[in-house]
């Protein structure tokens, strides 16, 4: 079971109040994933946010049919899953444990649930997701940035 405490250690929820982190570890779930294991798959459908609690995930995406390529690694307290669970869209990567690994898991109907019950928790949660996007987009920009100018180092060197 997940203990309020459990959810406290995630910087952006630590925000919430113990007894909307109780709120939220009740209607979460925790499943674990051994190393190798796929959380979820390329094209699947998306329903759920998850909480890396314990280990490492990995998430890649196939290129070209083929050959596959590591978008990001993601540590113990990290969200994921966060475009799907909020498009509602599939899955445009798939997830794999590179270890052991303990996630708690938010579907999108324990979300709405709680939403229609307690709606300044799932405000705050959004933040969190908000939050979350705004962390990966700053590193996809500083990755892009740095592809950018490698290219015209190497343009401007031939």
């Amino acid at each position: 079971m997940i203990k309020a405490a459990d959810l406290k250690t995630v910087p952006f929820f630590q925000e919430l109040s113990e007894d909307e982190l109780k709120k939220l570890a009740q209607v979460m779930e925790e499943r674990t994933f051994k190393k190798g294991e796929i959380i979820f798959n390329e094209g699947e459908e998306g329903k759920a946010l998850y909480r890396l609690a314990e280990g490492e995930v990995e998430v890649v995406k196939t290129m070209k049919g083929w050959y596959k390529e590591t978008l990001a690694v993601f540590k113990k307290g990290r969200l994921f899953g966060e475009l799907s669970f909020l498009s509602g869209k599939n899955h445009s990567a798939l997830a794999r444990a590179t270890q052991d690994v303990r996630v708690f898991i938010l579907t999108k109907n324990q979300y709405d649930r709680l939403e229609k019950n307690d709606p300044v928790v799932t405000q705050k949660i959004m933040k969190v997701i908000a939050l979350t996007l705004s962390t990966a987009l700053q590193k996809m920009n500083e990755r892009f940035l740095h592809m950018v100018n490698y290219i015209l180092g190497e343009e401007s060197g031939a």
